[in-house]
């Protein structure tokens, strides 16, 4: 593993956090990205918690250095000790972490 392979992967943090949708309310193991700026969650996960706006056609999006098929959208909310992040997360079938969150959110 090269210098930037070690930076880039002590980056990436993962946290059990509570994750809020219109149908169920949950902790979930959440990976901060800095280097990926969408923010991704599983398929399935995102059918148990709210409802998804599925795109005509699957959007080809860079997560963790490679592409993914973005399928549709879905707002959820994340806790955060005392602080909540809501936001739009892309909707992808292969991806290996339950829920990404990328640098667009990071940023709110």
């Amino acid at each position: 593993m090269t210098v930037e392979e070690k930076i880039k992967n002590a980056l990436r943090i993962k946290r059990k956090l509570k994750v809020k949708g219109t149908k169920t309310f949950k902790e979930l193991e959440v990976l901060f990205d800095p280097e990926t700026y969408h923010s991704v969650i599983k398929r399935d996960i995102a059918e148990e918690f709210t409802s998804i706006l599925y795109y005509d056609e699957p959007k080809s999006i860079p997560i963790l250095n490679k592409k993914v098929n973005a399928i549709g959208i879905c707002g959820l909310i994340i806790k955060m000790q005392d602080c909540e992040i809501d936001d739009s997360f892309r909707v992808a079938e292969n991806i290996e972490y339950e829920i990404i969150i990328g640098s667009s959110t990071l940023l709110k």
